[in-house]
């Protein structure tokens, strides 16, 4: 993924990176937060992890062994399993010990989602038929191809 970047992008992704500090905005994060990281990460690794589980009110931590910066795509199916059991339990009704209550999702209600359109309305598209889409190019860089070795 890397080998295939430009240069110039890259360059200016990390400078914006490194001056990207947000740590006192955690608290206004309102939703169950599972923070991911891998174990070897040298990039941001758990210490990092463990600053923004601290700063978030409702977040947990899962430190993926054997993984390190990508773990999505090194640990496909650990980060699966953990974003299941995640999205499974993080939004669960909460209950306040304090007055004794749950929340009680809404009743859905008899409308469907989306609403429907009236046949004499048409529907809008963002681009005008006239309008051609902006030409795609690829960038290809000349040089050795490399095939990987099982």
């Amino acid at each position: 993924m890397v080998r295939t970047t430009d240069p110039g992008c890259y360059i200016a992704a990390c400078e914006a990176l490194a001056s990207f500090d947000v740590r006192a905005e955690l608290g206004r994060v309102g939703v169950p937060t599972l923070v991911l990281v891998g174990s070897d990460d040298q990039v941001t690794g758990p210490a990092e992890a463990r600053t923004l589980v601290a700063g978030i009110p409702d977040a947990r931590l899962a430190v993926v062994p054997g993984a390190s910066h990508l773990v999505p795509v090194e640990q496909p199916a650990a980060v699966t399993d953990l974003l299941v059991r995640h999205f499974g339990t993080a939004w669960q009704p909460a209950h306040d010990s304090a007055t004794g209550q749950t929340a009680i999702p809404a009743a859905p209600s008899s409308r469907s989602w989306p609403p429907r359109r009236s046949p004499s309305r048409p529907r809008r598209s963002h681009r005008s038929p006239r309008s051609p889409r902006p030409p795609y190019r690829r960038r290809v860089r000349a040089g050795p191809t490399r095939t990987r070795r099982g």
